[in-house]
């Protein structure tokens, strides 16, 4: 393992345990940014600058900060998102392909504003990020390892290289970082193996190896089958597609699962010949074919997960601070399961009170939204 992926494998655990810090509460509304709100840096960030410069920066912390590309085009997507980028930690070499393989933003041929632009060459790869772009021109920024901290480059709208500095370098695509986080088509799973793990033909031992997956890696499962006594999961990795056992992996983030409503009864409505209905005393027992509206249920329910002294008990599970619980709450709770670096209230995320957080208080909404 030559030096690079050490570092790789470094920051990957230093991220696992650094707490975020992020400047700005995460939104999803703040992936679409308009040219007339962009703000584009065109000149160095100075040295007070927290994104660039202190442990903020994964890079940085480790003492491979600027002038690198790496570590300026990591916290230029820190200073753009106000969240920790789920960008690659490893030489820009595997930038593109990284984000590919484990979808995290969407990628292209087209610049677009705040766009990760990754060229790949013998000697470890490029990236630079999109400042401007008029009619004619692409202007982008950069740091460059063992040289400049920050210079700008212009090139001309639709160049085949990318606006590439240097022969020989071959632009692999952008990654729009602003468009928003892609959210996985399936659940994600850790490989929790010191060995690793093989990647099958097919779910059983008695299928070809197609590669070998190593420890600590991130999969996208999209289905899953029981052969030879093991779970199984069809999951890519390297731009193989195939089988791993997921036994050896440890579940990080389990995709929600859309639920409908329970049917509710409507209310008759009232005339003004009808008189003013009494309400049942403590032992009138309800009818059972009734089911009491959905939001009304879960904020009863709810209600009733939380400590005395929580000042809003009927916001228990609004984990996102919305003023409402319902599946965004849920999914940005497993977010936050997985380490994917979203703001959350911390105090409500215990939603079935048995003293941690975890994907079963995520289920007990999904559950309780279901009306289960």
């Amino acid at each position: 393992m030559n030096f690079k992926r050490i570092l790789a494998a470094v920051l990957l655990l230093i991220l696992a345990v650094t707490p975020i810090t992020a400047m700005a509460a995460f939104s999803e509304d703040t992936a679409q940014v308009a040219e007339s709100s962009y703000k584009p840096r065109l000149k160095a960030p100075s040295h007070s600058n927290d994104y660039y410069y202190s442990n903020m920066n994964i890079f940085y912390s480790i003492g491979y900060g600027m002038p690198n590309c790496t570590a300026y085009a990591w916290g230029r997507a820190y200073e753009l998102l106000g969240t920790q980028p789920k960008l690659s930690l490893d030489s820009a070499h595997y930038w593109y392909d990284y984000n590919k393989d484990h979808n995290y933003y969407p990628c292209g041929k087209t610049p677009k504003l705040g766009a990760i632009a990754c060229w790949d060459n013998p000697y470890g790869g490029h990236v630079a990020v999109v400042e401007k772009i008029t009619d004619t021109t692409v202007t982008l920024s950069h740091s460059e390892w063992g040289g400049r901290s920050f210079f700008l480059t212009e090139h001309e709208v639709g160049a085949s290289n990318g606006g590439a500095v240097s022969s020989g370098w071959k632009f692999e695509g952008y990654i729009y970082i602003l468009e928003g986080e892609i959210l996985p088509d399936g659940d994600i799973y850790r490989v929790d193996s010191s060995n690793g793990l093989n990647m099958r033909k097919g779910a059983g031992t008695s299928y070809s190896t197609l590669v070998a997956v190593p420890d600590k890696t991130e999969l996208v499962v999209t289905k899953t089958k029981e052969a030879d006594g093991y779970t199984w999961g069809k999951t890519t990795y390297a731009g193989q597609t195939g089988w791993c056992v997921l036994d050896f992996c440890e579940l990080v983030y389990k995709l929600p699962v859309e639920t409908q409503p329970p049917t509710t009864v409507p209310e008759p409505s009232a005339t003004e010949d009808e008189a003013e209905p009494t309400l049942p005393n403590d032992n009138t027992e309800l009818p059972t074919d009734v089911t009491e509206p959905a939001t009304e249920a879960v904020t009863e329910t709810l209600a009733t997960v939380g400590s005395e002294a929580e000042p809003a008990p009927e916001m228990w599970g609004d984990v996102n601070g919305d003023g409402r619980t319902n599946v965004g709450d849920a999914t940005m709770l497993q977010k936050y399961i997985a380490s994917m670096n979203v703001n959350i209230i911390l105090e409500r995320t215990d939603i079935n009170g048995d003293g941690k957080v975890s994907v079963s208080d995520a289920t007990y909404i999904q559950k309780t939204l279901a009306g289960l």
